[in-house]
C-alpha cells in the first residue's frame, strides 16, 4: 500500500492518493516512482475541488497506464470501483472491500 503513489501516464505524471501494488508488481517495478506502470489498485479521495471531469482522466490515465481497478473514496464515504469494462458494483480483486465506509471518529 503507498500513499501519493506517483505514475507516469500517456500525458503526465499523476499521483494517485493511495495505491495497491502486489509483490509481483514490486518485483518487476521496484519502488522508485514515478511508476512507469500504474499498480493493480489506484484510489483516489474526492474532494470537494475536483470537478467531474477531472475524475473521469484520472480514472482513464490510471487505467491506461495499467491499472486493474481504480477506486474512488466520496466525501462520505461511498465507494466505487471502475475497470476498462467501466463502473463496476465491487472490487473483483478484493471481493469484499464494502461499498461505503464510516469516515466518523
Amino acid at each position: 500500500m503507498f500513499s501519493e503513489c506517483s505514475v507516469q501516464t500517456t500525458e503526465v505524471v499523476k499521483v494517485a492518493d493511495v495505491a495497491w501494488a502486489s509483490s509481483g508488481f514490486l518485483k518487476q517495478h521496484g519502488t522508485k516512482t514515478p511508476f512507469t506502470t500504474a499498480p493493480e489498485i489506484c484510489i483516489e479521495v474526492i474532494s470537494p475541488s475536483n470537478s467531474a471531469m477531472e475524475i473521469a482522466e484520472k480514472i482513464a490515465l490510471y487505467l491506461a497506464a495499467g491499472a486493474e481497478e481504480v477506486w474512488l473514496c466520496a466525501e462520505t464515504g461511498a465507494m466505487s470501483f471502475h475497470t476498462r469494462d467501466g463502473e463496476i458494483r465491487s472490487s473483483r480483486l478484493v471481493k469484499k472491500f464494502p461499498r461505503f465506509i464510516n469516515l466518523e471518529v
